[in-house]
């Protein structure tokens, strides 16, 4: 379920996923899914969250989008409130890996 998910919501994961979304896309009922889902101690919303963070950390480490971009394309309205969920996720701020992608790279570009 887990990749299934991944597969998903990383082809929009700014997009609504609510429980109807979600089970079409998997062609289940409703009440399968949150079956399924609650039978792993997950839930649907945390899920989407987790696609959603890990979709933003590949962006920040994959392209140059600036952090408020990549926050709206994963899903987030509001700048502060996608820093703060990354923040807790990943233990770093999003600028902070963007920075850090910046330093590799040039460092690569120095000694190469």
């Amino acid at each position: 379920m887990g990749r299934a998910c991944s597969a998903h919501g990383r082809q929009r994961p700014h997009a609504e996923w609510n429980a109807n979304t979600l089970a079409s896309a998997f062609n289940v009922s409703e009440s399968t899914l949150r079956r399924r889902v609650e039978g792993c101690g997950n839930t649907l919303a945390r899920l989407v969250r987790e696609v959603r963070l890990e979709t933003a950390l590949s962006l920040l480490q994959t392209t140059e989008l600036p952090v408020g971009e990549v926050a709206q394309r994963c899903g987030w309205d509001s700048h502060s409130r996608f820093s703060a969920a990354f923040q807790e996720r990943w233990s770093v701020a999003p600028i902070v890996v963007r920075a850090r992608l910046k330093e590799s790279a040039q460092a690569l570009t120095e000694n190469g």
